[in-house]
């Protein structure tokens, strides 16, 4: 929906010559035309970013003429021209662009690639205003032992929640002293504000 809002914005400052390179975050996927359509405009390095990769199958695109196969289905037809002329692919892991990669091979010799993986520097956590902030969720003091997962639990890491639950199951078997002090956070993103709020599992 935003898309010519973006597109209008972009091409002023293209015309004010205060761009040379723009770099698209995808998703949402359907910015990626922007870059294509200013290099057909007047030809402007761009790059795009696969935060996710873009074409796939996943289990809802499996019903067809369902909103998400048609959205799969605009995605196979659109990402040929929306790459054909980047100067730049990048993802968090090679995983993520890979099959850009494989569905056009002409970026191969076309263009740069490079993975970026997330991360964070152990300093971060020695600023005082982080360093003065107990955390909400627990005491780290209660003499627990506390495991935080933060972040979003997709379906593909459904498989290795239980995994890490029958791990801890058998360790509660085992009548292991540490079962009984173990403590597992689940600190995310979710489809309610009930799932935002997270987990707090007692084993």
């Amino acid at each position: 929906r935003a898309l010519g809002w973006h597109l209008a914005a972009l091409r002023r400052l293209q015309r004010e010559r205060r761009i040379d390179f723009v770099h698209i975050t995808v998703p949402s996927f359907f910015s990626a035309p922007l870059g294509q359509l200013l290099h057909r405009k007047a030809p402007l390095a761009f790059g795009i970013d696969y935060i996710d990769p873009w074409v796939h199958v996943w289990p809802e695109a499996r019903v067809k003429y369902s909103k998400a196969w048609v959205s799969m289905k605009l995605g196979e037809a659109l990402e040929p021209w929306c790459v054909r002329n980047a100067a730049l692919i990048t993802g968090v892991a090679a995983g993520y662009y890979e099959g850009v990669l494989e569905r056009n091979p002409h970026l191969r010799q076309s263009c740069i690639t490079a993975a970026m993986p997330y991360g964070f520097s152990s300093h971060d956590f020695e600023a005082p205003s982080v360093r003065s902030k107990l955390p909400t969720e627990f005491d780290p003091a209660d003499g627990n032992i506390h495991l935080v997962y933060a972040g979003a639990l997709l379906p593909k890491a459904h498989d290795v929640l239980v995994r890490l639950l029958e791990g801890v199951a058998l360790l509660r078997a085992s009548g292991d002293q540490a079962a009984g002090r173990l403590r597992l956070h689940f600190i995310g993103t979710g489809k309610s504000p009930h799932d935002a709020e997270g987990y707090n599992v007692r084993p």
